[in-house]
């Protein structure tokens, strides 16, 4: 089941932008300060089209995640100071073998509200070329090593969670690349979020479904 609708992702706009650096060692953390997003906005926005379709979750009661998103919901003044909390937190349970990179945070509004989004980009490097004039007069690559960059690849986009906040009925969907089948556990305890269904879950609904179905067969006349 899809987080946004067609009608949502087409009116969908970035409203606040801000990234943190991470890692596997506290001397890697490094905050920064919010940015216009604007003039990449299709490039951001084209990511999250591309993790609209999670697992669903739900806050747990003590979630801290879901409080300082709460802030920023009634102020978006209060996006930077939240923000660095949310990143802190993130980079202290985002240690051992992890990748350095960036923790995103979005504010985005849509036709239907706002929402967020929560990402971590893996640092990728790419070379990049560009042209000049060799001695035969024929163009000649140049060539450069870029280390931090945010790129399309699917598999840089390492984990994600996109954020609704409801009265009474949050809609949370999380997206784990590295692990499709179970986001990592540090992930789901940073988020304290709880998966509203498990495989099993799901597994055992089918079964249920498929049965009744068996029970009561649709006759043609």
């Amino acid at each position: 089941m899809s987080f946004f609708s067609d009608e949502e992702l087409n009116s969908l706009v970035i409203e606040r932008s801000v990234f943190h650096i991470v890692g596997p060692r506290r001397e890697h953390f490094l905050l920064l300060e919010a940015f216009d997003a604007t003039p990449h906005a299709s490039f951001f926005l084209g990511r999250i089209r591309s993790i609209n379709t999670g697992n669903r979750y739900s806050f747990l009661s003590d979630a801290a995640v879901r409080t300082q998103l709460a802030r920023i919901d009634a102020d978006l003044a209060a996006f930077q100071q939240e923000s660095e909390k949310l990143a802190d937190a993130f980079d202290q349970g985002h240690r051992g073998s992890s990748a350095i990179g960036a923790f995103m945070l979005l504010a985005l509004s849509c036709r239907t509200g706002r929402a967020f989004a929560l990402l971590k980009f893996e640092d990728e490097k790419v070379i990049s070329y560009a042209f000049t004039v060799g001695p035969s007069g024929k163009p000649k690559p140049t060539l450069g090593e870029i280390k931090q960059t945010f790129v399309q690849n699917r598999n840089a986009l390492q984990k994600a969670a996109l954020i609704r906040l409801r009265p009474g009925a949050d809609d949370i969907s999380i997206i784990d690349h590295q692990n499709p089948q179970r986001p990592a556990a540090y992930f789901e305890q940073f988020l304290g979020a709880r998966r509203q269904r498990t495989e099993t879950e799901l597994t055992k609904k089918l079964i249920d479904v498929t049965r009744a179905e068996s029970d009561h067969p649709v006759s043609c006349s």
